[in-house]
């Protein structure tokens, strides 16, 4: 079972060729205000040095319609990754590579089944966060699982080395997000962690 993998909040280039060289899916930079944060100079700096074969996401919290916009058009990245209720319209995102997200809470399945009823994708991909995106917390995987149905979910909330195998055969998602979970103090990536998170992904794909 191939899981894909998502590291987000990149600030320094050591960490990204690290994630690269392990064999990362996709990188993300942070422009929402977050210990995370980067200027558009710093994030243009480090995506120059992302290779073509790895996505580069952009998470912007909640932007609107023209500050997209400006990022796909000063940046182009593979996507940008908006939280699900601050989507533009159907008819205005025509176009654009979005990564929806939600965060965990009592009524996550009756906020995703709303956007799958708005999107013409039959299989979307989608990423669910922990209660407080940004800060480890672990989502409920039980409801998670109820919520998302065939989905691509990109499971985010707290994963690390030692529980992603517990993740993976759990939630079987298409895609693992995780930034707190690799990192040595808040907001700096460690590249030891970083290999070390994904031997733990190959193992247990080895696994299933």
């Amino acid at each position: 079972m191939r899981v894909r993998v998502k590291i987000c909040g990149f600030s320094e280039p050591e960490a990204l060729e690290a994630a690269v060289q392990s064999g990362v899916d996709a990188v993300g930079f942070v422009l929402d205000p977050s210990p995370r944060q980067l200027s558009f100079e710093v994030a243009a700096s480090l995506m120059a040095g992302v290779p073509s074969d790895v996505d580069t996401v952009v998470v912007m919290g909640r932007p609107d319609l023209r500050e997209i916009l400006q990022v796909r058009e000063r940046l182009a990245p593979s996507w940008i990754q908006v939280m699900a209720d601050a989507l533009p319209p159907l008819a205005e995102r025509s176009g654009l590579r979005l990564i929806p997200a939600f965060e965990d809470g009592a009524d996550l399945s009756e906020r995703v089944a709303r956007y799958r009823s708005e999107t013409d994708e039959e299989r979307p991909l989608f990423l669910v966060d922990g209660p407080r995106p940004g800060s480890g917390v672990l989502a409920q995987w039980d409801r998670v699982l109820e919520a998302v149905g065939d989905a691509r979910l990109m499971l985010a909330g707290g994963i690390r080395a030692d529980n992603v195998a517990d993740a993976i055969e759990r939630v079987k998602p298409y895609a693992v997000d995780l930034s707190s979970g690799v990192e040595r103090e808040r907001g700096i990536k460690d590249p030891t962690m970083i290999k070390e998170f994904m031997a733990a992904v190959r193992a247990a794909e080895a696994a299933q």
